[in-house]
């Protein structure tokens, strides 16, 4: 219970910072009026992470959709991380991991201006293998975060 709840608050911390830094104008653009519906999708998702995942997850499914759409980095790494996030509540283990190991190389990307996103990443990667009694691989990937 206590290692879900580190894990919720610092997915929390960061996903809120990583969307609070968005222009919060509306773009004259569609790729900014897009980035702003995504980062909106994705800010709304703490909200609803236990009250209503399965509508959290269609949320963040069309999120996604519209992130690789529009080639939005930083909306498909917020997207994954967070659909990795509720399968594992959901104790989808096998789903939740391969959509985080999808979400590595946007979180890398990402990582470059926002180093959190790949600790958090491989924080909740860790949190996975550790559910599942897998010590010794979540025990690389928290080496692995603190390396960050």
């Amino acid at each position: 219970m206590m290692k879900r709840l580190v894990i919720w608050c610092l997915s929390v911390l960061f996903l809120g910072n990583l969307f609070a830094q968005e222009n919060s104008r509306i773009g004259t653009t569609n790729f900014e009026r897009d980035t702003m519906t995504i980062n909106n999708i994705i800010r709304q998702i703490p909200k609803l992470r236990h009250a209503a995942t399965d509508s959290a997850i269609g949320m963040l499914l069309r999120s996604y959709r519209m992130s690789k759409e529009a080639s939005y980095v930083k909306g498909i790494a917020g997207s994954l991380v967070n659909l990795g996030l509720m399968y594992m509540d959901k104790g989808e283990y096998e789903t939740s991991l391969r959509i985080y190991k999808e979400a590595i190389p946007y979180c890398r990307i990402v990582a470059l201006e926002q180093p959190k996103a790949i600790v958090l990443l491989y924080n909740n990667i860790a949190a996975l293998y550790g559910n599942r009694n897998v010590y010794d691989t979540a025990a690389m990937y928290y080496s692995k975060a603190l390396d960050r």
